[in-house]
Parts: structure tokens; sequence; C-alpha cells
């Protein structure tokens, strides 16, 4: 018994399933991107189904024709599922290509496929299939079942779906890819129809033929649509990915001041889903901007800084409107933009101070050595001219006090002058405290765990804050031994805390201890510390009660911390 035979449209069709195998094997080279491979996967599934079709036709024996027919199911059933995604990935839709939207495309399919396979116990895929001969060849008419047109209809419906998006886009995109678009229009519209003349026109000679031209042309259209036009398909690729990937927050807005397009770096700056942003007036959401009608006929200008409230703290953002305009210069809306310029402005406002207290600081130290060397100077001429020994030493012994006084005020211009000079940065606390922790000897120093996932912006001379604490606990505190090192959040900020054993600052004195010159020993310590923190807006305070040790409280103001676990900001 003879179960194939080699007819004319078997070869014809076993023909059409090599070039569809050459044109495969050539998009081999595609697959390092995901628009290849998913042109690879349709170009498999064409060749298979080519491939099955084909030997149903030249197949004599009525079941396996009628199981060849069946394996068609399946590649009927999938490929317009993946020329809807690679519609969508190659057109630029790239955002609406997600787990969620590959799994709602697939669910008909996979039920239509699942009712095919069970069909004798309900018959709603099929109800009735009759075997036919086709010049020479055995076919098989079905009555279709309503979950047949089912996936008929979901099938016309995606592919009319991803012809809309392709449509609009070759409307709204620059000539130079509209080539590229009707290459994948190519590829898929006119394959898709003609395919339908087997459900349309089934068992004919017609149907077949154009059956098998149209997996020709998918073939040949796919891979020229990919390899041939990839890198322009790059640029409106690019846009959506650069559009939600963005770190600057961008808004679309039209003439009527309404959101029409948002990126998710833009709802994580204004606190809102991109559901509730779409439709709504840009004006609230932004306070202080004022998007113009007309803004074509306008200079847009530079950006200016509005401060906002982002992760639930005051934030600094640089805001630019750059409108949107057609070709007759008629206005068409805008683009917002919101670039995180916190770190920056904190930074040129550390600056601004410290060049102001380092002109302040220039005027009272040249006065404060003008007068120690005076003092000095005139010590040592009393020495000199004066006859008692006994009374020259002690002019001496004035001198050599007042010279180191001198040489203390040389050493803290050193330290001061590079105050504010470098950006401000963001530091670990706990690791600011390692050079104070590895000095031999001394009170034993306690720090809190929760300073290792601490981040302050602070000057680069941050630790020397530390440093001078723990210098003036060791030299005012008397009988320190333990050192406490602690924060938490408090309200808007985050308080530092740092407590000794010692005799603590009386209450009178606890503001006199940050002045400059203020102390039993240089009085610059506390100065520089209080000086080095005030840059980004960090106060410092002392709390303790005397007899029971100083307590330092540094106010750190919001937006001048973070945590490493929960990073909120680059």
């Amino acid at each position: 018994m003879t179960y194939f035979t080699f007819t004319s449209l078997v070869i014809a069709g076993l023909a059409v399933t090599a070039i569809l195998l050459i044109i495969l094997s050539l998009a081999w080279n595609l697959r390092s991107t995901v628009i290849g491979r998913l042109a690879m996967g349709i170009l498999a599934f064409g060749s298979l189904y080519s491939l099955v079709f084909s030997l149903s036709l030249g197949s004599a024996d009525p079941a396996l024709s009628l199981t060849l027919v069946l394996l068609e199911l399946p590649f009927r059933v999938i490929l317009p599922v993946l020329s809807f995604l690679f519609i969508l990935l190659y057109i630029g839709e790239i955002e609406y290509v997600s787990a969620r939207i590959i799994a709602l495309t697939f669910g008909i399919p996979v039920v239509v496929l699942v009712a095919a396979v069970t069909n004798s116990l309900h018959f709603l895929f099929v109800r009735n299939i009759s075997p036919v001969i086709v010049h020479g060849c055995l076919m098989y008419l079905v009555t279709p079942g309503p979950l047949f047109w089912l996936d008929f209809t979901y099938s016309v419906a995606l592919i009319i779906a991803g012809v809309s998006l392709a449509v609009s886009r070759f409307i709204h995109s620059p000539s130079i890819f509209r080539v590229q678009i009707a290459a994948v229009l190519a590829a898929f519209v006119v394959p898709f129809f003609m395919h339908l003349s087997l459900i349309l026109i089934p068992a004919t000679l017609t149907a077949i033929l154009i059956s098998l031209a149209a997996f020709v042309i998918q073939a040949i259209a796919v891979y020229v649509a990919t390899s041939r036009f990839q890198f322009l398909t790059l640029s409106p690729v690019a846009f959506p990915v650069l559009f939600n990937r963005m770190t600057d927050g961008v808004l679309i807005v039209n003439t009527q001041g309404l959101v029409v397009g948002v990126n998710p770096a833009a709802c994580r700056i204004l606190g809102e889903d991109r559901g509730r942003l779409i439709g709504s007036p840009a004006c609230p959401l932004i306070p202080g901007v004022v998007f113009p009608g007309d803004g074509c006929q306008h200079d847009p200008g530079g950006p200016m800084t509005i401060t906002l409230t982002f992760g639930g703290v005051p934030h600094y953002f640089d805001i630019q409107y750059i409108p949107l305009c057609g070709h007759d210069r008629h206005p068409g809306g805008g683009i917002l933009l919101l670039h995180d310029s916190h770190t920056r402005h904190i930074t040129e406002l550390g600056l601004r101070k410290a060049n102001e207290k380092l002109q302040l600081l220039t005027s009272i130290t040249r006065h404060d050595i003008g007068n120690s060397l005076m003092a000095v100077m005139g010590l040592l001429e009393m020495a000199r001219t004066e006859r008692l020994p006994e009374k020259a030493d002690e002019y001496l012994v004035k001198a050599g006090e007042y010279a180191d006084q001198l040489q203390d005020q040389i050493e803290f211009t050193r330290d001061y002058q590079t105050l504010g000079l470098q950006s401000a940065q963001w530091q670990n606390v706990q690791n600011a405290l390692v050079p104070c922790l590895r000095r031999e000897g001394g009170p034993h120093i306690h720090v809190d765990p929760i300073l290792g996932e601490t981040l302050v912006f602070a000057d680069p001379l941050f630790p020397r804050v530390f440093y001078n604490l723990i210098e003036n606990s060791m030299r005012h505190g008397s009988h320190v031994t333990e050192i406490r090192i602690g924060g938490h959040t408090s309200e808007k900020e985050f308080l530092l805390t740092y407590e000794d054993n010692g005799m603590g600052i009386p209450q009178g004195e606890k503001e006199k201890i940050f002045q400059k010159g203020y102390g039993k020993n240089t009085g610059f310590g506390l100065f520089l510390a209080r000086e080095i923190l005030a840059l980004t807006g960090i106060n410092i305070l002392e709390r303790g009660k005397e007899g029971e040790g100083a307590l330092f409280e540094l106010h750190v103001p919001d937006g001048a911390y973070r945590f490493l676990k929960s990073e909120t900001f680059p």
C-alpha cells in the first residue's frame, strides 16, 4: 500500500520548505538581538508549518493525512501571536511587550489547542471532517466549531491590532523609517491574509498555491526586515527604552497642559502612578511652572530650580520646558524635564558658605596673628633691654607662649583653608570613624552598628569632626573612659549622637565652646567641627549634663542622609 506520493504540489511545497530552511540558516546571525531571536522563531514555525502542510498534500493514507492536518494546528495558532509580538518590538512599542502581555496573548491559543486535542469529547473546535480530492491530493474539509471561529477571530484581531500600530507609527515617523515599517507590514499583513484563503476558499488548487506563496513571502520579508533594516530599527526601539530608563523625569504635555506621557523616573519623583498622571493637569504637579500655549514663538530659556517633596523630603530639581512644534510652527504641546540637582545645589550652597567664611577667617586670622606677632616682638624687645635676668626670662617665657599660640593659629588656617574647597560627598559614618578607632590608648569607643548603613552628605573634612570631639573629651573630660557614638531618625532628620562619661560641660559654656579661640587649649577644635558640619546644613549642639558627661548632637537635615539598604538617590 502506498502511503505517500510526490505530486507536483508536494514537490512545490517541499521546495518552499527548503527555501524557508535556507532563510532560517541565514537568520542564525541575527540571534544576538531579541527581535532577531523572535524572527528566527517565526521562520522556524513557518518552516515546520510548510513541511507538515506539504507532507499532508502527498499523503495517500487517510489516517496519516488527517494526523498531518492536525499537526498543522499548533503552527497556525501560534504564528499570529509571534507575528503580533514581532510587530510590537519592531516598531518600537517595546514597553507593551511584558511578561503579562505575552501570557495574555498566548492565553486563547493555549485554550484552542487544548480544545482541539480533546475535540472528540465536545466537538467545540471541529464539528465534522470530510475528505476531498484536490488536484490528485487528499485533503480534509472541516466544519468549524465555535472555538475554531474564536481562534480565527482572535488571530485576525491580533494582526489588525499590530497593523494599526504599525500604520500609526508609519504616519508619524520620518520618511527614513517608513521603508522598514512597510517591510514589516509586508512580512505579516499580506502572508496572513493569503493564508486565510485555506479557510475562506478551502479545498481548491488556488488556495493551496496562494498559501505556498505566502510562506515564501513571509520568510523573505521577515528576514529582510530584520537584517536589512535592523540598524534603522534600533532607533525607534531605542526611544522607548531611553524614555523608560532615563534617570531624569520626563513628562509630555499637550496644548491644554494635560500630561499625555510620563516615564517611570517622573512617576517616582512625583510619587504617583502612571495611570493617575496621564490626563491630569501638569501645573499642580510642578508648582511655579507655566506652560505657554504659544511656546513655539518664544525662547523657552534655561532650566529653573524648584523644590519638590521626593521620598517624603524636600529635594532640589532643575526643571526645563521644551516646546514641541509642528512644521508650521504651530504649538503641539511640550516636554517637561526634571533633573535631580539636589547634590549639586547643596554643594554650591556649601561652596558659597565656605567662601564667605574664608573671607571672614582671613580678616580675623590676620588680626589675631598680627596681635600675637606684635606681642612676641614686644616681649622680645623688653627681654633684650631688661637688665634683671629673672625679669628677662619671664618675658622670654611669655614670648614663647605667644609663639606657641601663633603656631596653633597657623596650623588651624592650614585645615580651615581646605574647608569647602572640595565638593561635599556622601560618606559612610562608620568609615569616617575608622582613623579614630585605630588610635592606641585613650577611652573605649563604642559605635552603633546602624552607622555602618548610614551615609551623610558632608565636606571631605567630616572625619575631622569626630577626631576633634574625641580630642576634646580626652583633654577636658578629666576621667573619660568610654565614648558612645550612635544615631537614629528623629522626625524629619537624622540625629547623630556623641557622648562620653567625663565631667561634662557647664550650662553657661554649652554655646561658648563652639566659638573660635574659646577654651583652655587652642579653642579651634569645636569651632572647626561646627564649620565643617555647617557647610551641608548639619547643626551641632551640646546637650549633656554637667557631672554626667558630654553629649553632642549632630542634627542631619532631610536630604543630607540616607541608608545603604534603601538608597533613593544615585
